[in-house]
C-alpha cells in the first residue's frame, strides 16, 4: 500500500511540474514579455491621443500612482475576449451584449492597465490579449479618430 502511495505521489508531481513548466513557457514566452514591458513602460507624449484617453487615467508622475491604477482597475473591468472557438449562438449574444456595455463605459483610446497585479487569476499574457483587444475595438468604433491619429505617425 505504501509503495501504491508513493507511486501516486510520484506520478502527480511529475505531472504537475510538466503541467507548470508547460504554462510558465505560455506565460512568459519571449514574445509575450516584450510586448508587456513595451506596454507598461510607455507614457503617451502625443498631443493628438492624449485628447482621446480618459482624463482620469492615473498619471504615472503622481505619489499615488499604485493606488489609484488599482482603483481605476477595479473600476474600469478589462474587454470581454473570446478566447475559444465553437461558441453557441446565445455566448455569441451574450458576449456581443457585454462588449456594446464595455465600450458605453469606455469610449477612451485604450491605455494599458496591468490587471494581473490586482486579479490573482490573471497573467501578463492576459494584459497584453486585454490591451490590445481594446485597441482593436476601438480603432473600429472610431475610425475618423484613428485616421488622425494614424495620419501624424505616417
Amino acid at each position: 500500500m505504501k509503495i501504491f502511495i508513493i507511486l501516486l505521489l510520484v506520478f502527480f508531481v511529475n505531472f504537475s511540474l510538466n503541467g507548470f513548466s508547460q504554462q510558465v513557457d505560455t506565460l512568459f514566452h519571449p514574445e509575450i514579455i516584450k510586448k508587456y514591458n513595451s506596454y507598461i513602460n510607455f507614457q503617451e507624449t502625443n498631443n493628438i491621443i492624449i485628447k482621446y484617453c480618459d482624463p482620469t487615467f492615473p498619471k504615472s508622475d503622481s505619489h499615488s500612482y499604485n493606488t489609484d491604477l488599482q482603483k481605476y482597475a477595479k473600476e474600469h473591468t478589462p474587454i470581454p475576449v473570446l478566447i475559444r472557438k465553437g461558441y453557441s449562438e446565445i455566448e455569441k449574444a451574450s458576449f456581443e451584449s457585454k462588449l456594446i456595455l464595455w465600450k458605453s463605459k469606455n469610449p477612451y483610446y485604450p491605455q494599458f492597465i496591468p490587471y494581473h497585479l490586482y486579479k490573482m487569476n490573471l497573467t501578463i499574457k492576459d494584459d497584453v490579449i486585454f490591451y490590445e483587444n481594446a485597441l482593436k475595438e476601438w480603432i473600429k468604433s472610431n475610425p475618423e479618430k484613428y485616421k488622425e491619429i494614424n495620419n501624424l505617425v505616417e
